[in-house]
């Protein structure tokens, strides 16, 4: 056995010291020599072949890197200097031009409110002061508000200022009129109109007059009388529309004519509704008057003649009796029934009392009463003479004449305001007046140049987006793509050497986030948006650490190395 180990145990160590020795010059070769290439086959093995380490390929990938990080640099320089020079984009930019034309348009305010306004053109302010007020307030409002996003702030101040613009326009219109009505041929137009509208004034009045008896008369009058009153207020009024009408008339007094043309048909209508609602309400009094009649005298049995004799009659039948020659009805019917119940009754001969009265619609009642048999024959005249001699209730319209008072007071209101209007056409100016509306005038002006101008400013910077020319920067952005695309290619080409791959890898992956973030700025860029740089800033900020560790990377290279660039 002692035979057998001791050759083994020699060839073990002598195994142990190849070993040892091959060992020594692999670290040998490892400190200062070129290394085994650690780079992976396609399949992911690592790759058996050697790739030695070459200085001059580190140096020229270092000098490479430094160039493309020194040109990187001054992109950022550039890029930061466009952006602080579009201030104007800024939403600070656009809150601050905001607030500056709201202060501004107050002093439009201000001038509007020191307008002179006496005499004759003592109203003429109240409009433009109305107006610049309005437009004030939805420029404080903007100012206030603004959102880029939301238009609508802007839609509806403009909408404000269109309805102010109205109101400045209707303030023009009536210092033309004011300043047509100083003229002598238009002033003698006027004084002819006058004298064609006075007779017209004086029927007009006199139709108030007889419409105010018959308002309070109306109380004591039956219905079939206040219709008819009413019929004939009809025809005097509508007399006085077509007079009116009739009237000569031009630019100078239509602003006379046509309000009174407009007053008196609303007030035809409202008068021929008046007497429509009281001559229903009259028939179906009437109606009501046989049903009851009817059934007090007979017992609840229909009278002889149950037909239109023993009940009111329409609006044409009501304002005569029936039995009048010429009415449509025989004559004979209701007197030979009327006689025929004389003749059988007891007290023959006797006459109704109010068979004479003359009072419009009650003989036929009365006659209608008393064409019953004879028993009952005085008692239904005495029960009529009864009724009137207690006081019967009469009917009662106030409420539907005070309908009417109404329309009345809105016209005469009309009537007043055109008496005053002709008036001043008829007397033209004082000279205190012609002062007073050229002093109101030149202000005015004045008041309109500056406002005039404001709006010009402010629809300058609305059109222009606040002095941010939005096309340029688009331009601008799409130039430094393209800058920046360049940049990117560099860093795509250089070297893919395993010792060199680790800082080539970190430049590529920095150079393509800031290269997206800089496309999607240029694609989504928008004046007033403060947040628009935030993904770019962030990318470029995740860029800067990438790009400092890849320099670090080649440092520490060119150190294990003892490589020195050259400057």
């Amino acid at each position: 056995m002692k035979i057998i180990l001791r050759p083994l145990f020699f060839f073990s160590l002598g195994l142990l010291a190849v070993l040892a020795l091959a060992c020594s010059n692999q670290a040998t070769d490892s400190e200062s020599g070129p290394s085994l290439s650690t780079d992976s086959s396609p399949t992911g093995n690592v790759s058996p072949t050697p790739i030695p380490v070459s200085s001059e390929l580190i140096q020229d990938h270092a000098e490479s890197q430094q160039a493309i990080s020194e040109d990187w640099d001054s992109f950022h320089v550039d890029f930061d200097r466009w952006r602080s020079g579009i201030n104007a984009c800024d939403r600070a930019a656009a809150e601050t031009a905001l607030r500056v034309f709201a202060s501004d348009f107050g002093k439009i305010t201000s001038q509007a409110r020191n307008l002179p306004g006496k005499g004759i053109a003592r109203e003429l302010p109240d409009d433009v002061i109305a107006a610049a007020a309005s437009e004030e307030a939805s420029l404080r409002g903007l100012r206030d508000n603004w959102n880029p996003s939301n238009t609508m702030l802007l839609e509806n101040a403009q909408t404000t200022r269109a309805a102010a613009a109205d109101m400045l326009r209707a303030t023009q219109v009536a210092v033309d009129k004011l300043e047509e009505m100083d003229d002598p041929d238009d002033r003698q137009l006027a004084k002819d109109f006058a004298k064609e509208l006075a007779p017209v004034e004086a029927a007009w009045d006199e139709f108030y007059d007889s419409y105010g008896t018959l308002e309070d008369e109306h109380l004591e009058l039956e219905s079939s009388e206040i219709v008819s009153r009413l019929r004939d207020l009809v025809d005097e009024h509508e007399a006085v529309v077509e007079a009116l009408e009739d009237i000569p008339s031009d630019k100078v007094t239509d602003p006379v004519q046509d309000p009174l043309i407009e007053a008196a048909e609303s007030e035809a209508e409202a008068l021929g509704d008046l007497l429509d609602t009281i001559r229903r309400a009259a028939r179906e009094e009437a109606t009501s008057m046989e049903e009851n009649g009817e059934e007090a005298d007979n017992g609840g049995e229909p009278t002889e003649n149950g037909g239109p004799n023993g009940a009111m009659m329409g609006s044409e039948e009501s304002e005569e009796p029936t039995n009048s020659p010429g009415n449509g009805t025989p004559q004979g019917s209701a007197q030979d029934s009327h006689q025929g119940s004389l003749a059988s009754g007891e007290n023959a001969g006797a006459v109704p009392p109010n068979a004479q009265s003359g009072t419009p619609g009650s003989t036929p009642i009365l006659l209608a009463r008393n064409t019953t048999g004879s028993s009952g024959q005085q008692g239904s005249a005495q029960t009529s003479e009864d009724t009137e001699d207690n006081g019967a209730t009469l009917p009662d319209y106030s409420e539907h004449f005070d309908t009417f008072d109404e329309t009345l007071d809105s016209t005469r209101a009309i009537r007043r305001k055109a008496d005053r209007d002709l008036e001043d056409l008829v007397e033209g100016f004082s000279e205190n007046d012609r002062e007073a509306l050229a002093d109101f005038v030149a202000a005015f002006g004045e008041l309109m140049d500056d406002w005039d101008a404001f709006h010009s400013e402010f629809d300058g910077w609305t059109r222009n987006e606040g002095d941010c020319d939005r096309a340029g920067a688009s331009s601008a952005l799409q130039l430094y793509n393209q800058r920046f695309s360049e940049i990117a290619s560099r860093v795509r080409g250089l070297s893919q050497v395993s010792y060199l791959r680790p800082s080539s890898d970190l430049l590529s992956e920095a150079v393509e986030r800031e290269g997206a973030a800089l496309r999607s700025l240029s694609n989504t860029w928008a004046p007033y948006e403060s947040d628009v740089y935030r993904g770019m800033d962030e990318e470029r900020a995740n860029a800067d650490k990438l790009r400092r560790l890849a320099d670090r990377r080649v440092q520490e290279l060119l150190e294990r190395h003892g490589i020195t660039l050259n400057q």
